[in-house]
């Protein structure tokens, strides 16, 4: 099978919180499981719908933070899928990413 992806990804497992652009929705806690230059792979409780314009807002414990400020990445959610017998969270999403991540964003302190 061909691989389909146009960048490697790299694992992240940062919190964060998951905000509906353009709805009056409630931000939806979640956790970044990996990231690639334009996408990020989310693991949330509520299901998200594909289409729906979405800011990852990283929790302030995030290790990029002491040294980045907050990071802020806007989006778009590709897929969301059931996990069926998952320990964690009971979706997956992919978001596509309106702007690449900067390599330095989910790293640890210099």
């Amino acid at each position: 099978m061909q691989e389909k992806r146009r960048s490697p990804r790299k694992p992240a497992l940062a919190g964060c919180a998951v905000d509906h652009l353009f709805s009056s929705r409630e931000p939806v806690t979640s956790r970044v499981i990996n990231y690639s230059d334009n996408g990020l792979l989310l693991e949330l409780d509520h299901s998200l719908s594909p289409g729906d314009a979405v800011a990852v807002k990283l929790f302030p414990d995030t290790p990029v933070n002491a040294v980045h400020g907050i990071p802020v990445c806007v989006g778009m959610v590709r897929w969301c899928a059931r996990q069926e017998g998952s320990f964690g969270a009971l979706f997956n999403a992919g978001v596509e990413l309106a702007t690449r991540i900067s390599p330095h964003v989910f790293s640890e302190r210099p």
